[in-house]
């Protein structure tokens, strides 16, 4: 499945997702980036400790969520992740600046190759 960004938000701000945001479920998928104090353990667990917990999600879905039925099976779904990997390795992606965002401003082969790498990644105007 992929994932696109509906909105990335900073310190002290917050957003109320509606089904409008929602592209192909009705279910969000959210992501945390936090930085750390020092590259060492001690700035890991600093990081992991202090603003990842703090953070607080108020979610209230109207239908509990369920792992959905696999579509392709999962060692058809690796085979296919293995050769776009294999095409990232290559340098055949050439272009990663579309490749995180919405449906409308993102790269479809970009976006692909990107979550078959397993980016986490977010839209370059958030990605500093």
């Amino acid at each position: 499945m992929q994932n696109y960004t509906v909105k990335t938000l900073y310190p002290g701000e917050n957003i109320l997702l509606t089904p409008d945001h929602l592209t192909y479920s009705p279910y969000v998928y959210l992501n945390m980036r936090t930085c750390k104090k020092s590259q060492d353990n001690a700035g890991l667990e600093d990081a992991h400790l202090r603003p990842q917990r703090a953070a607080v999600i108020n979610a209230k879905p109207a239908i509990p969520y369920a792992t959905p039925e696999i579509v392709i099976p999962l060692e058809k779904m690796e085979e296919i992740r293995t050769v776009l990997i294999y095409d990232i390795k290559r340098g055949l992606l050439k272009n990663t600046s579309n490749m995180m965002g919405t449906p409308t401003n993102t790269d479809p082969q970009g976006h692909l190759y990107a979550t078959a790498y397993g980016w986490g990644g977010l839209p370059i105007d958030d990605a500093d």
